[in-house]
């Protein structure tokens, strides 16, 4: 990190270079993932009823949403829509 940011890193507190480290390491983890996990989770059955559950039950507007999204996907992706990232920030 220190080769990316030179001389700036002297420049950030100590909880900025904190939320900077975790990012990488959080990246890093979440990069981690094979595709062939993903797949098999993809197709467990608990995964597919704790979405359905999600997508039924949630209070979470947001999780609700996106776990609609995600079984839309799997029945082909007739009612999926371009995301608006705007609305997120």
């Amino acid at each position: 990190m220190f080769l990316i940011l030179g001389g700036v890193l002297n420049l950030l507190s100590f909880s900025d270079t904190w939320l900077l480290l975790m990012s990488v390491y959080l990246h890093d983890i979440g990069m981690s993932l094979t595709y062939d996990l993903i797949e098999e989770t993809w197709q467990d059955e608990k995964f597919q009823d704790h979405l359905k559950y999600i997508s039924e039950k949630s209070n979470d507007k947001d999780l609700k949403e996106a776990a609609n999204y995600l079984l839309d996907i799997q029945n082909g992706g007739k009612q999926c829509q371009k995301v608006n990232l705007s609305k997120i920030y």
